[in-house]
């Protein structure tokens, strides 16, 4: 008999004699205390964003690192890197202007381009121009889909 989770009913990961973890749980919360004060820290300017815009952007954090949304549709993954004092920034490549990705230089990794800088490129990243821009190209995704979805 396998160990199911009392909370959803999916397999439980054995981790240890006493412990156990649901293998479809989604960690809402950054472990370090440290590395979650330097965050806020850093995106205290997305969020006041984020409350201008009406909560058109989000940011969810997801096992360790952050979504950031624009209308419920991901932008992309932001994950700290607190050795380093670097932030790993994933994003779709068709989200990506060419002036952002001049700019910021990026490493591709299949469809997705890898944005590594310092915490004061930070800013400077996820201006509202460059916001903007991705938040438009997000826009074009949910209109294309909307017409493939009206005419089947």
């Amino acid at each position: 008999m396998k160990d199911v989770c009392s909370d959803c009913s999916h397999n439980l990961l054995n981790i240890g004699i006493f412990f156990s973890k649901c293998e479809s749980r989604v960690k809402r919360y950054i472990p370090d205390e440290e590395a979650f004060e330097t965050i806020i820290s850093d995106f205290a300017f997305l969020v006041k964003r984020i409350k201008i815009s009406g909560f058109e952007y989000d940011l969810q954090i997801r096992n360790g690192y952050f979504n950031l949304y624009y209308k419920g549709n991901s932008i992309g993954k932001i994950l700290y890197k607190k050795f380093i004092g670097q932030y790993e920034v994933s994003i779709h490549r068709k989200f990506v202007n060419d002036k952002i990705r001049k700019k910021f230089d990026p490493v591709i990794k299949k469809r997705y381009l890898i944005f590594k800088f310092p915490r004061k490129q930070l800013h400077p990243f996820f201006n509202s121009e460059n916001l903007n821009s991705m938040a438009s190209k997000v826009k074009k995704t949910i209109s294309k889909k909307k017409l493939f979805t009206n005419r089947c």
